[in-house]
């Protein structure tokens, strides 16, 4: 993500907005939230072995994939955040596609994965925080989604 604002910044890539001429990418929804989850897990700058497990049993849950699949969404999330800039490339899909139940739940997810080392850093709990934000849930929802987080 830091390197297409980079590159965009020094005029190495083309503007993907309409404003620029180019498309606007539009991720399904399953890699929207696999680039969220692998963003949250990457927060603290090391992503630990129980937070990939947590990321990969959290993608089989909603979205009902077997271990290639979740491997194959996995490896597209991560592409798709080398192109990105923002993480509202990943929260819109999410705010167009899914109810308020489905975006807490995503949330709760979300809080699972910083949990899963069992240390939770600032910068983890800042992004979690500001992904429920972008979700445009209401703290009592984002506090729903913790509660649960450190219930399993």
């Amino acid at each position: 993500m830091l390197q297409r604002l980079k590159d965009l910044l020094i005029g190495n890539a083309g503007d993907p907005s309409p404003a620029g001429g180019g498309p606007v990418r539009s991720h399904p929804p399953e890699v929207a939230v696999a680039a969220l989850l692998l963003e949250s897990a990457s927060a603290d700058d090391r992503v630990h072995l129980l937070e990939h497990a947590t990321i990969a049993h959290g993608l089989s849950q909603q979205f009902g994939l077997d271990a290639a699949g979740v491997e194959r969404v996995l490896a597209q999330a991560e592409q798709a955040r080398r192109d990105s800039i923002s993480l509202h490339d990943f929260t819109s899909v999410l705010l167009r596609e899914y109810d308020e139940r489905r975006r807490i739940a995503i949330a709760e997810v979300v809080w699972r994965v910083v949990l899963a080392d069992g240390e939770l850093t600032s910068d983890e709990s800042i992004l979690a925080r500001r992904l429920g934000n972008l979700l445009e849930l209401r703290p009592a929802d984002v506090g729903l989604a913790i509660r649960r987080a450190r219930e399993r």
